[in-house]
């Protein structure tokens, strides 16, 4: 009898964001802020007009990742 493989606890700090042209992956255990916008200084960068320049971040804390919005003209929106 084999056991069950134990899964990596790793795993679970990698955060991925797609784009319709890219995927980026985040090591969340390495990093506690994500900035996201269109100015090159960015760590995610969307070449969006509708984006703002410093759009938005995500934050990591032991509870987990959290969206907030930087006062971007358009808002932020998860799922829609």
């Amino acid at each position: 009898m084999t056991q069950p493989s134990k899964r990596d606890a790793s795993q679970d700090r990698i955060l991925l964001l797609a784009t319709e042209q890219d995927v980026q992956s985040f090591d969340l255990s390495d990093t506690a802020r994500i900035a996201i916008g269109r100015h090159d200084s960015n760590d995610l960068r969307l070449r969006s007009r509708t984006v703002s320049n410093y759009h938005a971040e995500i934050l990591v804390d032991r509870n987990g990742p959290l969206l907030r919005d930087l006062g971007s003209t358009n808002g932020t929106y998860v799922n829609e």
